[in-house]
């Protein structure tokens, strides 16, 4: 039995078709002002002139991840039907390595693109039980806002009890990942259990009180019963995510075992909850908690059945962690890129303060005042140990960052992720078992997976973010950052979001040099979280109020990495202080390979650069001046220029309708070749023999 169903979940993720959600609207619908019933799927995410949530076409089976800019925003609540003008947009990935995959997240999540509300109206309110589950979630959610007073407390507790983790800032999600504590976010075993056990003897009291006058009833039978009922309830207010999922179907499988006197091995129970899983929802093939989760739970049923051997519990509790660590650390670096194996010792503090304290306390404290008890004290109590549970995380988090070895980053490819992961298996059998000591290959897929340019040379990445720019320039042996991307309106930036995971992707630790070419929003915005999470050797950018603490840019600066030669041709003194037309301009020489990045100068730099200093312009690829705007790449310019190459770096179906068609066409007429950063990084390879350019 186990083997057949084993083979049916390994066939069915080899042989399930790869694009599970197709997009059943023309494309002739987007970028067109439609006026369409909608009905509210989600908790609605609030800051001020903004909202966000996920909304459904009426009698339609496909979602709409809405957005709506406003200073006057009606009340909206999950289950509302509206009547909305909104403006549909295609789903775009920036497919950066290392970075969230938004394709991937939308198919799981069965969204087909994104809409802008410009106006909407309430008409209605959706009915059926799956809305009442919402707005039930939606009224706890409110009643721990109202108690709790501390944002970060806020987040966590609503994270931890009802799977809503919008309201987590980057730098809380960066201490549980730098501890390596981010499962406990998701609702999951330890939840599912701690509620099972709850309900189980709860009422198992009750019902041993009742036995007294109806000797018939068997309190145990009828205490599971309640647990499997409870249980279910708070799965269906906890958002369905694939751990809960996961936790409740095994719960399940073990209760109706016990129910009927059936004995069923862990391993059973994994296989029918993926089976069970993948039938109520086959889009959790393109979430990373699918494999992490189950695999994890496989690590138990390993333990039990190989590893367990040792006498004394405290030796088998040490050991089945060591393998959870271990053994989670491939599949953590294949989807994610980093592992910390401080993460040992953060679990045995941070697991029983949220299950035996933080988590029961708010389930109960909510509920509580869901029914009208008034438990001031206790909300206090709860935020004062849980802000001391995130203080802790953030210790954590520091020793992570500040003790060489302890945290990992780099990228595993799937055959390595694969090998190393059996190779660890074996590692964990008892002694003697033949081939234990291949376990020292483990490592080597981790240590050669970096590979360095070689003297001489350098590897640049024009980064995908989006309506801005940022390049990643890497010799054998420093690393230099040339603008940073833009910052959101809805928080966060690209630093946050596309660069520190391109860092972790690759291994990256610190950086060299930070060159913000000049102050605009859409090439600073990530500099700030750049200087927070890395060591930054020096800074230079033509506007200081943006970047403090930096220097100036100014022709006549250069130095020399590796074999790789950096000059500053742009601004002099004359120039400073002029917006755009400040931007730094950097030429990097590798033989007669040569890159030249010019932020967004316009076309009064180009004109002082080409009338004073043509000889200096020459260069094989050239960053598109102001992201292709016709102010910039003048014919004057490009032909003292005179590139192979252009990089385009702009956002996909921008408001600013860049690149210009008639720049591009410019470009086109002097046989200077295109490439962008719209379908994902450009990477541009330089050295004394040539360029090389791919995406």
């Amino acid at each position: 039995m186990p083997l057949l169903l084993l083979i049916f979940v390994v066939g069915y993720l080899i042989f399930y078709p790869a694009d599970i959600v197709r997009n059943p609207l023309a494309i002739s619908g987007f970028l067109k002002p439609t006026i369409m019933q909608v009905e509210v799927v989600s908790l609605v995410k609030r800051q001020q002139c903004y909202e966000s949530f996920t909304i459904k076409p009426i009698d339609q089976a496909y979602y709409f991840q809405a957005s709506w800019f406003s200073c006057n925003l009606i009340d909206i609540h999950v289950g509302d039907i509206l009547e909305a003008n909104l403006k549909l947009k295609p789903l775009h990935a920036m497919n950066n390595p290392g970075g969230f995959d938004s394709l991937q997240w939308a198919k799981q999540n069965n969204i087909v693109a994104q809409a802008t509300i410009k106006s909407a109206k309430i008409i209605g309110e959706a009915q059926g039980f799956a809305v009442k589950m919402e707005r039930l979630r939606e009224k706890l959610d409110a009643i721990t806002h109202l108690h709790l007073h501390d944002p970060t407390v806020t987040a966590v507790i609503e994270s931890l009890t009802l799977g809503v983790s919008n309201g987590l800032s980057w730098e809380v999600l960066q201490k549980f990942n730098l501890s390596g504590t981010r499962h406990l976010l998701s609702i999951s075993g330890s939840h599912i259990a701690m509620v099972a056990m709850m309900a189980y003897g709860i009422f198992f009291l009750l019902m041993r009180m009742v036995v007294i006058f109806l000797p018939r009833i068997n309190a145990h039978t009828w205490a599971i019963a309640f647990s499997v009922f409870l249980v279910s309830f708070y799965v269906g207010i906890s958002g369905q995510q694939v751990p809960t999922l996961r936790a409740f179907f095994m719960a399940l499988i073990g209760l109706a075992a016990v129910f009927f006197h059936r004995y069923s091995s862990l391993i059973n129970r994994i296989i029918v909850a993926a089976i069970v899983v993948l039938i109520v929802d086959n889009n959790v093939l393109y979430s990373p908690s699918f494999y992490l989760s189950f695999y994890a739970v496989f690590l138990i049923a390993y333990h039990q059945l190989w590893v367990s051997k040792a006498d004394k519990k405290w030796r088998n509790y040490l050991s089945l962690n060591l393998l959870l660590l271990i053994g989670l650390l491939p599949i953590s670096l294949y989807f994610f890129s980093q592992f910390t194996f401080i993460s040992l010792i953060a679990n045995l503090v941070a697991i029983p303060w949220v299950g035996f304290i933080i988590l029961p306390g708010a389930i109960l404290l909510q509920w509580l005042e869901f029914f009208g008890w008034q438990c001031h004290f206790f909300w206090i109590f709860l935020e004062w140990t849980t802000h001391g549970f995130v203080w802790t995380l953030n210790l954590f988090s520091q020793m992570t960052t500040s003790m060489p070895g302890i945290f990992i980053t780099g990228h595993l490819g799937l055959a390595s992720t694969l090998i190393v992961s059996l190779v660890i298996l074996i590692a964990f059998l008892p002694r003697g078992a033949p081939g234990k000591y291949l376990c020292v290959l483990a490592m080597m897929p981790i240590v050669l997976m970096r590979v360095e340019p070689k003297q001489g040379n350098a590897q640049l990445v024009f980064l995908n973010v989006g309506q801005g720019l940022s390049v990643l320039v890497k010799t054998q042996s420093h690393l230099m950052v040339y603008d940073t991307g833009p910052k959101f309106f809805t928080g966060g930036d690209v630093g946050q979001s596309v660069i520190i995971p391109y860092f972790y992707h690759q291994g990256w630790k610190k950086i060299d040099m930070l060159m913000v070419s000049h102050g605009d929003a859409d090439h600073s915005g990530g500099a700030n979280t750049l200087r927070k999470n890395f060591p930054v050797r020096r800074v230079l950018t033509s506007d200081l109020n943006k970047v403090p603490g930096a220097m100036l840019c100014q022709r006549g600066q250069h130095w020399q990495w590796d074999g790789v030669s950096f000059q500053v041709l742009y601004p002099d003194a004359s120039h400073q202080h002029q917006g755009n037309n400040s931007s730094c301009v950097l030429k990097i020489t590798s033989g007669k390979a040569i890159v030249l990045l010019v932020g967004d100068i316009e076309r009064a730099a180009e004109q002082y650069l080409t009338k004073n200093f043509r000889d200096d312009l020459a260069a094989t690829v050239i960053s598109v001046p102001h992201h292709g705007s016709k102010t910039s790449s003048s014919e004057e310019f490009l032909s003292a220029v005179h590139p192979d190459y252009a990089v385009f770096s702009y956002g996909f179906l921008n408001r600013f309708h860049f690149p210009s068609g008639l720049v591009m066409h410019r470009y086109g007429q002097l046989g200077i070749e295109p490439w962008v950063t719209e379908s994902g990084p450009v990477f541009v390879e330089i050295s004394p023999s040539g360029v090389d350019i791919k995406t």
